[in-house]
């Protein structure tokens, strides 16, 4: 029944809501769809919770441009083998990028 006027609590026993119903939980769906896209692919676990120690590594490269693994040891008393570590977590995590070798190995934020 398109376009019945009246008192709502008279007629809302005739009307049927299905289409509009189709249509709304359509456009939810879709919504759903576009932000299930725009999350970011890496669930919170504690195999992917970020530390303090992995913010401050963010932290400094979006301040200077980039940070080197003494840059790092400056920030945080942990040791080479783990520092190394965390850099790997965040490169796994598409979030830093190595640029160079050996001494001069220095990681970047990654680009988007």
């Amino acid at each position: 029944m398109i376009g019945v006027k009246g008192n709502y609590y008279d007629i809302f026993q005739n009307i049927d809501f299905t289409s509009w119903l189709e249509y709304f939980t359509d456009g939810i769906v879709d919504e759903l769809m576009r932000v299930e896209k725009n999350l970011p692919q890496i669930a919170v676990s504690p195999q992917t919770e970020l530390k303090p120690y992995h913010k401050k590594i963010l932290d400094f490269t979006a301040q200077k441009g980039f940070i080197t693994n003494h840059d790092y040891s400056i920030l945080v008393d942990r040791a080479k083998a783990t520092r190394r570590l965390d850099f790997n977590k965040l490169i796994k995590f598409g979030l830093i990028v190595r640029r160079g070798k050996g001494k001069n190995t220095h990681y970047v934020l990654r680009e988007k």
